[in-house]
């Protein structure tokens, strides 16, 4: 029964060239592409990675099609060299489960296919190394190799072959996706650190939106959510907290020289319908007007917005006796117009720092904490960086200096 199994699977490599010449269909299906490999062997480079994978994956990677090209050239030339092995030495058996290992999802998916073999010498595989799939089915890597102990005598002696890892096709893709997994790695500790730098903070922290191509307004301004009626609160000048339903209107009203003149307006309800602002006696979802005059800050649309003295209106992204707020500043061109927008650094009612062209210097960070030479010597000496030298001054000052700095804390009601 066994050699009647085996036999049949013999023919499969005997079938008439005619039967099998054609190129395999594609498939998305991993067992059903190592099936056909296998079937192919005779004409292996049918399964190797076409015009159109070659270009998906050049898209995938930054790798030009002329490297993917000159890459798979040479791994075309390991597998032909791998099928040559297996028809010389009769690697054969009866083919049984098959399975992805390795598998790396990034930045294209690559993987191992596994495919169990057994004969009367045991079990072995063959492994199908660094199949890579497109977004319409699976391609050869850059070999065919036969493991295990049903083929470990042949194997022994085989002559040692190059490591195709350095020189096969995917060799680059794996490198790429290791630096990538590092950066990201790099970026998570990053972040890591800096929410815990920002959790040591006393008041406000502004959490930033992902920018909106290169408008850097949007970090800071939610401009989806202009005219809504959106779940907020305020805070008095006598610091009571109230809540309210505030409609979020374009930044000029909020941030800026003209936001002092312009009255916060109140909705009744967060309805997620387009308040007429400019109409109000028509527009059912408004309550009233509170002047900004009578106003320390609001909170509307996950932004803080302060009257911070002798500045202005503007947007909190930090507080702290040293402490931050951006400004965004409407400019208009003919018919056109944008927000420009930058952040600016203060230690308690100070002088402001930093404009359009860019913020601070750390010389000037320095002199902001120059009554904390411990921290400035850290900070200048390079062994701590511009944000926790900040942070660390910042608890530093309240620890010396309690209720001095004037955070927008909210009084209940």
């Amino acid at each position: 029964m066994e050699k009647k199994r085996l036999y049949t699977l013999l023919l499969l490599f005997i079938v008439p060239t005619s039967l099998i010449a054609q190129k395999p269909k594609k498939t998305y299906d991993h067992e059903k592409f190592a099936k056909k490999a296998i079937m192919s062997m005779n004409y292996i480079e049918k399964m190797c990675a076409d015009d159109a994978a070659l270009s998906f994956i050049s898209n995938k990677t930054g790798v030009s099609v002329e490297e993917l090209k000159e890459r798979q050239a040479k791994n075309l030339e390991m597998i032909k060299e791998d099928v040559k092995f297996i028809m010389d030495n009769s690697i054969f058996g009866v083919q049984e489960s098959i399975e992805l290992t390795n598998v790396q999802e990034n930045p294209v998916k690559t993987a191992d296919i596994v495919v169990h073999y057994s004969n009367k010498d045991g079990a072995f595989t063959y492994v199908l190394t660094n199949c890579v799939q497109t977004n319409i089915s699976w391609y050869m890597g850059d070999g065919i190799d036969p493991r295990g102990e049903g083929v470990k005598d042949i194997i022994a002696a085989r002559e040692a072959r190059k490591e195709k890892a350095e020189n096969g096709l995917w060799g680059k893709l794996k490198e790429v996706e290791q630096k990538v997994e590092a950066a990201e790695e790099a970026r998570r500790k990053e972040q890591a650190f800096i929410d815990s730098l920002n959790a040591l903070r006393s008041g406000h922290v502004a959490t930033l939106f992902p920018m909106n191509g290169t408008d850097k307004s949007s970090m800071y301004y939610r401009h989806d959510k202009i005219d809504m009626p959106l779940k907020g609160y305020y805070i008095t000048n006598e610091g009571k907290f109230v809540d309210a339903v505030i409609a979020y209107q374009k930044p000029e009203f909020f941030v800026g020289d003209f936001a002092a003149s312009a009255n916060l307006v109140i909705c009744k309800e967060a309805n997620g319908i387009k308040v007429d602002v400019l109409n109000p006696d028509s527009e059912p979802n408004f309550e009233r007007f509170i002047e900004k005059g009578k106003l320390r800050a609001f909170y509307v649309g996950d932004q803080l917005f302060a009257n911070i003295d002798n500045v202005g209106w503007r947007i909190v992204t930090s507080e702290g006796a040293i402490h931050t707020f951006a400004t965004i500043v409407k400019v208009t061109a003919g018919t056109n117009s944008s927000y420009q927008t930058f952040e600016q650094t203060q230690r308690l009612n100070g002088e402001v720092f930093g404009s359009i062209i860019g913020g601070p210097s750390d010389d000037k960070i320095a002199d902001l904490m120059a009554d904390a030479p411990e921290i400035v010597k850290e900070f200048k000496d390079g062994t701590i960086s511009r944000l926790e030298a900040i942070v660390r001054y910042n608890l530093w000052y309240d620890k010396e200096h309690p209720g001095q700095v004037p955070y927008f804390k909210p009084v209940a009601q």
